[in-house]
């Protein structure tokens, strides 16, 4: 008897052929497929790292924002009730005005230019 056990015939790559089907294509080695589904997981992997780095990238951006937002709105109300109820002098309020209102504006504006340029996608 040869390598054959009962009825079952071995089946290899030229001796393969599709009764059912007229004129088949080429039979896909299960090797090759094999390699195929692993580089599309790679890839799905890879964008949903990406996506996932995005995520995060624009999650910093956002909290950044909001410290500058709040920087902002508690130097103006600082400006506006100590002037308001006279805590403090004029010239007091001046120097506080020069010196944070411009750097928060300006921090400010390149966060959401940073929001419009890339939408997280550009790299830090």
């Amino acid at each position: 008897m040869d390598d054959r056990k009962g009825d079952v015939q071995q089946v290899d790559r030229d001796t393969w052929t599709d009764s059912e089907e007229a004129g088949a294509g080429p039979v896909v080695d299960t090797h090759e497929l094999f390699q195929l589904r692993t580089a599309a997981e790679e890839k799905r992997e890879l964008r949903a790292a990406e996506l996932e780095r995005q995520r995060h990238f624009m999650r910093m951006q956002v909290r950044v924002m909001l410290g500058v937002g709040l920087v902002f709105l508690v130097t103006l109300v600082t400006l506006v009730l100590g002037l308001w109820l006279h805590l403090m002098p004029q010239g007091v309020a001046e120097e506080l005005m020069r010196m944070v209102i411009p750097t928060v504006l300006g921090a400010g504006l390149t966060i959401t230019g940073m929001f419009f340029r890339g939408g997280g996608g550009s790299r830090p």
